[in-house]
């Protein structure tokens, strides 16, 4: 990767908006093929999309949305249904499907596909708890949080290098303080 100058990530999920931003900070030419229309739609709503484009945007990556990757060829090519892409390191960010299927049995709640939980990542259930992108959390500002953010690094979107707004409320469930509001940003 030290060598690399251009990257291609696959999905502009909570990992490959923050991979993206990871790789443009250190100088790397970046391009995001997407089957969203615009990052995180579905689980952030359509204004903090538009937000989240911005902030890529602004960190000069490039995201094409509503594209579906049909192939990588030679490990350098990525093949999209409206052209190709080059580039010297291919990230695959596309995401799983939550199986739930068992804590459904278990009566566990479960919303839009994913375990409900709060913002300990504990289920209804006494000593049940999920985390991950299975877990639908619900943090003390009563925003919605899923996948990474909510598992082993708590609010990990919230570090794209680019400034924050203070009035935007990061979305990782269990975060007691909201940390840096940017990268760079004690």
């Amino acid at each position: 990767m030290s060598q690399a100058r251009s990257a291609v990530i696959i999905g502009s999920g909570l990992i490959g908006c923050e991979a993206a931003a990871s790789l443009a900070s250190r100088g790397l030419d970046v391009a995001v093929p997407s089957m969203e229309e615009l990052p995180q739609t579905g689980r952030l709503g359509r204004a903090a999309a538009e937000r989240i484009a911005g902030w890529l945007a602004d960190a000069d990556i490039r995201l094409h949305g509503d594209l579906k990757v049909t192939g990588i060829d030679d490990g350098r090519i990525v093949r999209t249904e409206n052209g190709d892409f080059e580039a010297d390191l291919i990230l695959t960010a596309a995401g799983v499907e939550p199986r739930t299927e068992l804590a459904e049995q278990a009566g566990l709640a479960v919303e839009d596909g994913r375990i409900v939980v709060d913002e300990r990542m504990a289920t209804a259930a006494p000593g049940v708890f999920a985390a991950g992108d299975v877990a639908l959390a619900y943090n003390p500002a009563g925003l919605a949080g899923c996948g990474w953010s909510t598992g082993a690094r708590p609010c990990g979107w919230a570090r794209l290098p680019v400034p924050m707004p203070p009035e935007l409320p990061t979305v990782g469930a269990g975060c007691r303080d909201s940390g840096p509001r940017s990268a760079t940003e004690p």
